[in-house]
């Protein structure tokens, strides 16, 4: 056996672990509630409740930035189709100014031919008028 055990002396040092468990937890009980109670602890705990308040602010500034983003990638692509539809429309035109010299050519072939026959028809109607 060792020294310790049978010295009498050490033994008188021993404690129940019950009373040890209840002593240390009372003593940290106490530890606790003094810390919690203290002027530093309130104003970390009012730091931290800031921080929290700051946090969700900036989340939700956050969600309002997305939706804001969202709304101008939202009108960019309008404005892109808008911009392709003018851009076929303006090309749609363009070919149709482009063929007008020509169908105004036709026109005045097509006038230019009926004077002509016009001019014929009353010809031949003087000169059966004048048989």
């Amino acid at each position: 056996m060792s020294s310790s055990t049978q010295n009498p002396s050490n033994a008188s040092q021993c404690v129940k672990p019950s009373s040890v468990n209840s002593d240390g937890l009372r003593k940290l009980l106490n530890l606790v509630n003094m810390l919690a109670s203290s002027p530093e602890s309130q104003t970390v705990s009012t730091m931290l409740e800031e921080i929290v308040h700051q946090h969700e602010q900036v989340h939700a500034r956050d969600e309002e930035l997305k939706k804001a983003q969202d709304q101008v990638l939202e009108l960019k692509e309008r404005n892109r189709v808008a911009i392709e539809e003018m851009f076929a429309a303006n090309e749609s035109e363009k070919a149709t100014q482009k063929d007008v010299p020509d169908r105004i050519e036709s026109l005045y072939a097509s006038v230019n031919q009926r004077d002509k026959r016009l001019t014929e028809y009353y010809k031949e109607v003087q000169g059966l008028a004048s048989k």
